[in-house]
């Protein structure tokens, strides 16, 4: 096994990141009803990582929510975020570190597509600077088809009509993704 130099500090780095995105995730999901209803439990407690996934189930007052994130090829501090409720609410967004550097409006949209998966539309919602929610009907529907994918390419089409395009690399998943799979894929 040869380990490259520097490849603990990227890991360290990377890590960081994604508890950083999990603990911004947990307070900026507040579609939840349950987040909405109180703070979560330390969000750095049971951090887990695979691949690339960084993954954590947290402890709500009435509920519990299973999240799990995984970096943009294109932009480290570009992040897909799965989560879903102990009551099975599956809900997905891109998230960045800071702030997403273009406007969305009611023109935007966002374009979801994989190997398997043909490009499906979809509104694009800016809950935050920080936050691009994707509708979760749609992620529903689609999260069984793209699961056991490669990767997923999303596209968000901002207020300029520019196209922002990030690619996710998904597996390995089967340990990040489980409580998903179970209980919010439908």
């Amino acid at each position: 096994m040869m380990i490259e130099p520097g490849a603990a500090t990227v890991n360290g780095r990377r890590r960081k990141l994604g508890i950083g995105v999990l603990a911004t995730g947990v307070a900026a999901l507040l579609w939840f009803p349950a987040a909405a209803r109180g703070a979560p439990g330390d969000p750095h407690d049971e951090i887990g990582i695979q691949g690339r996934w960084a993954y954590s189930r947290q402890a709500l007052p009435d509920d519990m929510l299973d999240m799990a994130t995984t970096p943009a090829l294109q932009d480290a501090d570009v992040w897909l975020l799965l989560a879903c409720s102990g009551n099975g609410q599956l809900s997905a967004a891109l998230m960045h570190t800071e702030r997403f550097a273009f406007d969305l409006d009611e023109s935007s949209s966002l374009q979801i597509r994989s190997a398997r998966l043909s490009s499906t539309a979809a509104v694009a919602e800016r809950a935050q600077p920080a936050q691009i929610v994707m509708d979760p009907c749609l992620v529903r529907h689609i999260m069984p088809l793209i699961v056991d994918e490669q990767e997923v390419f999303v596209s968000v089409k901002a207020r300029d009509h520019v196209v922002h395009r990030y690619t996710f690399r998904l597996q390995p998943n089967d340990i990040a993704l489980a409580p998903l799979r179970s209980r919010c894929s439908g």
